[in-house]
Order: structure tokens, then C-alpha cells, then sequence
């Protein structure tokens, strides 16, 4: 990713982690983890508990009109 798009992703260290992060570098690493796992539970919310597709591309169609869904939901809202 870094070379087609330029985005360098930097994963979390766990606890117990022998080679800590800095204090500034885990608190950006929280902050931005818990925009991007708000906004997923945003998105599922709508989803239903289950799916029922045939084809994987149904599967897919589905998916893109539930995110369709939720992107007009949330723009009519704001």
C-alpha cells in the first residue's frame, strides 16, 4: 500500500509488548482505531443478523446497497 497509494498502516501493539510504542504515537493509533471502529458499527447497525444470498455476487450486490443505504440515511440526517 505504501507504494501504490502512499498510506503506511501501523498496527497496534498489544500490552504486554516488549517494544512499546511512545506515549503520542499509541494515543494517535487509539484515537484513529476508535474513529474507524465507531464508524463500522455505524454501518452494521443497519445491516440485518443475516444475508441470504445465492451467489457470491448477489452476496456482494447486497452489501453495496446496504452501505448505498446507510450513505443516504446518514447524509439526510446531518
Amino acid at each position: 500500500m505504501q507504494e501504490l497509494s502512499g498510506i503506511s498502516l501501523k498496527v497496534m501493539r498489544k500490552k504486554n509488548s516488549k517494544r512499546k510504542d511512545k506515549p503520542w504515537i499509541q494515543y494517535i493509533k487509539q484515537h484513529i482505531r476508535h474513529y474507524i471502529e465507531t464508524v463500522f458499527s455505524s454501518i452494521t447497525c443497519v445491516f440485518p443478523k443475516s444475508i441470504h444470498a445465492v451467489t457470491y455476487e448477489g452476496f456482494l450486490l447486497k452489501v453495496e446497497a446496504f452501505i448505498f443505504a446507510f450513505t443516504l440515511k446518514s447524509a439526510f440526517i446531518e
